[in-house]
């Protein structure tokens, strides 16, 4: 599988993940959002764990996953402190044992699509309805657009699962770890279940100056109004298209 070794948070990575749990936020409501368990791949930085906390969830209900004994060695001080859940296995594995409480799950994957297929048919066939899914790809230096990866990706999903899937939020952004390497990151997250809207949120975070990306990433509330506005856009969108849809009806 294509990857690369991060060897610590990023703006940009902060930035998306803060839009990633807002958008799961907004697709389980607030009160499941804080009652039910949320699985993410954590790697030793596990940015995921304050993020969530920060946001209200229960440390019990944070669900860190990391398989690499070189990497979870170095969240064990910090779950100790925090007390979220660490599991130490495939995130397939977490998948088949607990399926009908994952609601909510972020695989924020170092690896393009196909070195990442197996694992990711496996967590999504074992996936309740009324899921919200995150999934983040490196782009690489591959010819596939990211909308070709889009495309991949969703069908992928749809064919893992016999809920109905709406793509609901897409995250581009660049990543920069300490060798200077410039990577092209994608993140799309799902909803797994029906949902009302087809309006789907874009950011392209490529877009914004290394200054601006830090200025977000140490500011939540900015990255908050960020994500409104968006979401405004999007309902703004999706209720002309459902005028123009009855119109030519």
């Amino acid at each position: 599988m294509t990857s690369i070794a991060y060897k610590g948070e990023t703006p940009a990575k902060s930035v998306n993940r803060n839009l990633v749990w807002f958008q799961h936020q907004r697709l389980l409501k607030p009160s499941v959002f804080a009652t039910h368990p949320h699985v993410f791949l954590a790697s030793r930085c596990a940015g995921d764990v304050n993020t969530l906390l920060a946001m209200g969830v229960p440390a019990e209900n944070v669900w860190a996953v990391e398989k690499d004994h070189n990497e979870y060695r170095h969240l064990l001080d910090s779950q100790e402190k925090q007390k979220f859940t660490l599991y130490t296995e495939k995130v397939e594995l977490v998948a088949q044992r607990f399926p009908s409480k994952l609601h909510s799950v972020y695989l924020d994957y170092c690896g393009n699509l196909e070195g990442t297929r197996r694992t990711t048919e496996r967590v999504v066939s074992r996936l309740p309805a009324r899921t919200a899914l995150s999934v983040t790809l490196f782009l690489g230096r591959e010819q596939n657009t990211p909308e070709d990866r889009e495309a991949a990706l969703f069908q992928k999903i749809r064919q893992s699962t016999e809920h109905v899937v709406t793509l609901v939020q897409s995250v581009l952004y660049v990543s920069l770890d300490t060798t200077t390497y410039h990577s092209a990151m994608g993140t799309w997250t799902f909803y797994l279940g029906p949902w009302a809207s087809r309006s789907k949120m874009k950011f392209n975070l490529t877009t914004y100056s290394t200054k601006d990306l830090k200025q977000l990433s140490s500011d939540p509330v900015a990255v908050a109004d960020l994500w409104k506005e968006k979401l405004l856009a999007a309902k703004v969108r999706s209720k002309a298209a459902v005028k123009a849809n009855q119109t030519r009806r």
